[in-house]
């Protein structure tokens, strides 16, 4: 027998040895799962797990909800795509790193209506409409802190031509005001009002400059509004397939608990609703038949202290791990954002973030929770909810269309809105007599938006009113009350 024959009659054993050692590995698996051919994956045979690839993080969250910019006499705009303004090199950190590095700095708390009366006057603002420590935020964007031990929490930070060598800060959750005093003017705001002036932009009025001084609510709205925003369809799993849900059950479970269900138990609800629960109840997942998933951890054991931006990067790190950024091939890309935060939720260490998602700078509204609740306890997650929108890609021509006004809006829904207001048991008998007056005087927000009914997203005004916890909406081109 010459070389090559015994070579090749070695290659044909090698290749046997491996066709048998698979197949045992594949009997093995058929014996101990009770598991059909069809069933078998490539990916149940993974030996190493991938690493995570990021793709959120929390630079890419922490930024201020809008600018508010005044051009004195009442006269106002808001601006919410923010990122370019608030990080290009000379922009708004820019500028706030340079007033404060070069000059030498005293802190002093102010009254609100001081506050006021410097932002009614040439200024802009960036406005956060969650909870941001104030020592964070200075070190996270690498600018020098002014020593302010009393301040915890920075609401709003601008610039004013009241006082141009001053920057001013509020904190909601102390409800304080402060002006930072340098020895130098800050070169920012000509800077800034020269390119405002050049861009297109809506001038916004107080309520009450619509509807009388009387009334205590001093929200902004736009005199008029243009829109291209659509009615737009979302990517819904088909739940007459009981089969593809039962997958993506055990799919979905797989990744919370691992392929060990030893020790875990499943209910099936009469309304599709699957419960996974691990050993006494410690591990519980709740996998909806709207697609929303509910899990929550009382195993964790650490106890680290993280900070703000640690803990909101352990939470985008786990809703990372269960594909709560992923976006299909036929969705269209939504950006996350901060909705609310809060620091020591019910007196548990930790933190509790509420993260939603726009299309194309417009906030996605439902009237369930938000698209992502993620708790933060003791340095690790204990809570989790997500139920993230997927919406189909189109293509839309670039146009654009005057909404209903937001004034027009209020006024020809007073009467309805009114009967939200005294529904609620805070205003329960609290008016005699519903008017236009008496409705804005209980309006605490209204921006546009798109809202989530069932499988579609409307284009919408969205209300907020004092004393009730849901937002009122009103279709943003006709101002009919929305469902």
């Amino acid at each position: 027998m010459n070389k090559v024959s015994r070579d090749r009659i070695e290659k044909i054993k090698n290749i046997i040895l491996v066709v048998l050692f698979l197949s045992t590995i594949l009997l093995l698996y058929f014996f101990w799962e009770d598991i059909e051919l069809s069933e078998i994956k490539i990916s149940d045979f993974a030996f190493e797990e991938l690493p995570l690839e990021r793709t959120v993080f929390p630079e890419d969250l922490i930024l201020p909800s809008y600018f508010l910019t005044s051009f004195g006499d009442d006269e106002y705009t808001v601006e919410r795509d923010v990122r370019a303004t608030f990080l290009e090199e000379g922009g708004f950190v820019s500028a706030l790193n340079k007033f404060l590095t070069e000059s030498e700095t005293f802190v002093e708390e102010i009254t609100k209506e001081q506050y006021a009366e410097v932002y009614k006057y040439q200024s802009v603002k960036a406005v956060f409409e969650y909870a941001l420590p104030y020592g964070e935020f200075f070190s996270f964007f690498g600018i020098k802190s002014p020593a302010a031990s009393e301040m915890n929490n920075l609401t709003e930070i601008g610039f004013s031509k009241a006082s141009e060598t001053s920057v001013f800060i509020y904190d909601k959750n102390s409800e304080k005001y402060y002006r930072i005093t340098g020895e130098y003017p800050v070169e920012y705001l000509d800077k800034y009002f020269s390119a405002v002036e050049t861009s297109e932009y809506f001038y916004y009025y107080p309520l009450n400059t619509y509807v009388g001084s009387d009334i205590n609510s001093d929200i902004l709205l736009p005199i008029y509004k243009a829109s291209d925003m659509v009615e737009r369809k979302l990517i819904v799993q088909d739940m007459d397939d009981e089969l593809k849900v039962a997958e993506r059950n055990k799919f979905v479970a797989k990744t919370y608990f691992g392929n060990n269900f030893d020790f875990v138990r499943k209910i099936e609800e009469s309304d599709g609703k699957v419960i996974y629960m691990y050993g006494y109840a410690e591990k519980v997942l709740i996998a909806d038949i709207d697609g929303s998933v509910e899990y929550k951890d009382d195993t964790a054991q650490r106890t680290n202290n993280l900070t703000y931006i640690e803990a909101l990067d352990e939470a985008l790190k786990f809703a990372e791990e269960h594909d709560a950024f992923y976006s299909r091939a036929n969705a269209e890309t939504i950006v996350p954002y901060i909705k609310s935060a809060q620091i020591n939720p019910q007196g548990k260490r930790g933190y509790r973030f509420e993260i939603g998602f726009k299309l194309s700078d417009n906030a996605i509204f439902s009237e369930k929770s938000s698209a992502l609740v993620i708790e933060v306890i003791n340095g690790t997650v204990r809570y989790f909810y997500m139920n993230v929108p997927s919406v189909e890609k189109e293509d839309l021509e670039d146009d654009s269309r005057e909404a209903f006004s937001a004034i027009n809006t209020i006024a020809k829904n007073y009467e309805y809105i009114g009967g939200f207001i005294t529904a609620t048991d805070e205003n329960k008998g609290k008016r005699e007599r519903i008017t236009i007056e008496t409705v804005c005087d209980e309006i605490t927000t209204m921006q546009s938006g798109y809202y989530q009914i069932q499988d579609t997203l409307r284009p919408c005004w969205l209300v907020g009113i004092n004393g009730y916890d849901k937002l009122l909406c009103f279709d943003l081109y006709t101002a009919d009350p929305v469902q």
